[in-house]
């Protein structure tokens, strides 16, 4: 035996003797299975480790700066925290008492005013259902939108901690004025969806927050009148039941074209969300499509008043073109569920509607201006 193993021990020395001269290394008997394998645990350690030191790096730098140097909104310090400010600088006309409003009177104008630079300039592009030209200011939007303002603060936070106590903040102030107040106005449906659109709940396993706030935002929309004036029979019944006709809370403003258009753009954008968070999510039915919103995408298409427009009038006919196909899926999967047959032919009507959908698609596609094409990656699909 011992001479058998000396045999085989040459045989194997003699057979990589030629390899190790080759490569110039000191030929070494091979290792065990157990042995290479701690060496990879080993080696998948420090590559873990290396990986963490450059999240800390990045994180590291977010403190100062995000995005390149020179951009808009570069120097927002997003670890910086949110403090409030004195309740005198919120004017009686807001419908926030000065018990249930955060301020900001020891942040700074130019803190501030990147953080609104930094949510025009990086976000609200991927979403502009508000026209934020740059003569708006921070100052403006406290004093004339404070919830809007608040919220534009808490999506623009970018520390976890921070962020948490932010969104909790606004989440009170929300349930305060539309809960326990029961206002309805348009500061607050503007604040309640930049909140929805740029909320990390869903990822955090709070979609039932989303979903919720998302009929906060329906209802609002509702009070409001935008998706359609009352009818006389709802005036009288509100006379009967309330002692009172329903309350006309409308500014003189709102009648101003800029006003009107931010309420249609408003609208829209409850519709875009409520269409998405219903296919994502599955928690709630997205918003039909109503003649007043076809009456507002007109008047937005046909006006030149924000330069963004158009590509959120594109979001809109591509979100419905969107909900028009899950109506198919969902009538398609009914047939097939009361259908004896595992492969249930579709029907002619679903086939032409199909055909429909897919011609307005090309047709709504081709309809896209060449600077628009080229934003493509902005619109749902691009």
């Amino acid at each position: 035996m011992a001479k058998l193993a000396r045999s085989a021990t040459g045989q194997s020395a003699a057979a990589c003797a030629p390899r190790c001269v080759r490569l110039k290394k000191t030929c070494q008997p091979s290792e065990s299975v157990r042995k290479r394998n701690a060496q990879v645990a080993e080696e998948s350690e420090t590559r873990i480790a290396r990986l963490e030191d450059k999240m800390e790096s990045l994180l590291s730098a977010m403190q100062s700066f995000v995005g390149p140097p020179g951009a808009p909104g570069a120097s927002v310090n997003v670890f910086q925290p949110f403090q409030p400010f004195s309740a005198d600088t919120i004017l009686p006309s807001t419908p926030f008492s000065n018990s249930t409003l955060v301020n900001s009177a020891n942040t700074s104008l130019s803190f501030t005013d990147d953080r609104l630079n930094f949510f025009r300039s990086r976000m609200l592009p991927y979403f502009p259902f508000i026209n934020l030209n740059p003569d708006i200011t921070s100052g403006y939007l406290r004093q004339n939108r404070p919830f809007l303002f608040q919220a534009i603060h808490t999506v623009t936070t970018f520390s976890t901690r921070e962020r948490l106590v932010q969104v909790e903040e606004l989440k009170r102030l929300l349930f305060t004025s539309a809960l326990l107040k029961v206002q309805s106005n348009i500061d607050l449906l503007l604040g309640l969806l930049t909140y929805l659109a740029w909320s990390t709940d869903a990822f955090l396993g709070r979609a039932d927050h989303i979903s919720r706030l998302m009929m906060l935002a329906i209802s609002l929309v509702y009070d409001m009148r935008l998706f359609k004036p009352s009818s006389i029979d709802v005036e009288v019944m509100m006379a009967v039941t309330q002692g009172r006709r329903e309350e006309n809370s409308q500014n003189p403003d709102d009648g101003t074209p800029y006003r009107l258009l931010e309420r249609q753009r408003a609208m829209l954008a409850c519709f875009i969300l409520s269409s998405n968070i219903s296919s994502h999510l599955g928690r709630q039915d997205a918003i039909r499509w109503t003649p007043q919103m076809e009456e507002a995408l007109r008047a937005i298409t046909t006006g030149d008043s924000c330069p963004t427009d158009k590509l959120f009038v594109a979001q809109v006919r591509l979100q419905l073109l969107k909900q028009k196909a899950e109506y198919v899926r969902q009538l398609a999967e009914t047939e097939f569920a009361h259908s004896e047959s595992s492969t249930a032919p579709a029907s002619a009507p679903r086939l032409l509607y199909l055909k429909t959908l897919r011609r307005q698609l090309h047709e709504l596609r081709s309809s896209f201006p060449p600077d628009l094409s080229q934003m493509g990656k902005l619109l749902p699909g691009g």
